[in-house]
């Protein structure tokens, strides 16, 4: 499974990070930024990343709809440092 993480906090997020998870642990962490082009862009670079969750603070419910709708779940309504989003996700704590 691999999940990405929006690092940079806002409607409009520049970079995030992209953890493999295995087993329920994190195997790899990847620090992406975001490609220019915008929802088309960033739903065509998780898709090639084969993300399978994005977890963000802020998404418009447009872009949830349309990231859902290529095949990747979302979890909108966090924040946090990657690694301590992704650890909470992991134990079953993350609060959203």
């Amino acid at each position: 499974m691999t999940i990405a993480v929006s690092t940079q906090w806002g409607e409009n997020f520049a970079r995030f990070a992209c953890f493999r998870i295995d087993a329920g642990k994190m195997r790899e962490e990847e620090e992406v930024p975001v490609p220019p082009g915008g929802a088309d862009a960033l739903i065509r670079q998780l898709i090639g990343l084969e993300v399978d969750l994005l977890i963000a603070a802020k998404m418009s419910e447009e872009l949830q709809f349309r990231l859902r709708e290529s095949g990747i779940n979302v979890i909108s309504g966090v924040e946090g440092r990657a690694a301590s989003v992704m650890a909470a996700y992991l134990r079953g704590e993350l609060d959203y």
